[in-house]
């Protein structure tokens, strides 16, 4: 079959061809019957298994060494499919479901601040709760008109409310470690960088002092535009 290349990264050894039939396939290095630059443009004969692209012969050396060096594969543009928006909830909801601990791919700025929007708020209503229980507790302290013993502060302090309030919000907060940890990995893919990065931002946080400065880092991660066309990660999400 004709086709032509795609993109091509030489580095990882993978690219794709658009086949005169309308379809895409993959191939590799491996795949190439001659050993010639190649890049977006050039025109080869293949044949295929599945979308896989296999026995490839370029038919313009030349002139693919010529498209190769013009065109770098990161200005290549992408015209495959995109994700649909799932919207705030939907990206929440995700986040704790289907990529509960996922490390791979990309996420747009709206999933990132989606799942972190609806986290806040249902760690926010589990504080109100915990607060409310501490309140009561106190009240009844305030009621007794002298100083209260150490076993009724404790008995004030530990009223049901506070408890059920106390333990959802440690559960929520083991929770939210993996997905939170996932979702600034696939950020970071999305703007370019290594997840790696989560790393050091986790290590600041618990430096005393200076913590502050990765507070600082999670939000400009979280505004930074989309890195556009498909990069190393995986294909643009938004």
């Amino acid at each position: 079959m004709k086709g032509e290349v795609l993109n091509y990264d030489d580095n990882s050894g993978t690219g794709q061809i658009s086949g005169a039939d309308g379809i895409r396939y993959s191939f590799t290095r491996a795949d190439l019957k001659q050993l010639v630059p190649i890049g977006r443009g050039t025109r080869v004969d293949f044949d295929f298994e599945g979308k896989l692209a296999k026995d490839i012969y370029v038919e313009s050396p030349a002139a693919s060494a010529i498209a190769s060096a013009m065109t770098p594969a990161a200005s290549t543009p992408y015209s495959g499919p995109i994700e649909p928006d799932l919207g705030l909830w939907g990206y929440f909801v995700r986040a704790y479901t289907a990529k509960f601990v996922s490390f791979t791919g990309r996420a747009r700025r709206k999933e990132f601040w989606g799942a972190a929007l609806f986290s806040a708020i249902i760690s926010t209503v589990l504080t109100i709760v915990l607060m409310i229980g501490l309140g009561s507790g106190l009240v009844q302290l305030s009621q007794l008109g002298r100083n209260p013993t150490t076993a009724e502060v404790m008995s004030a302090i530990g009223s049901p409310l506070f408890w059920v309030g106390a333990v959802l919000l440690g559960i929520w907060g083991l929770i939210t470690i993996l997905p939170s940890i996932g979702l600034m990995v696939r950020r970071l893919h999305d703007i370019g960088q290594t997840g790696w990065w989560t790393l050091a931002i986790i290590i600041v946080a618990a430096i005393p002092g200076i913590s502050l400065v990765s507070t600082i880092a999670i939000v400009v991660v979280g505004c930074l535009k989309s890195q556009p066309g498909e990069n190393k990660y995986g294909p643009p999400v938004a």
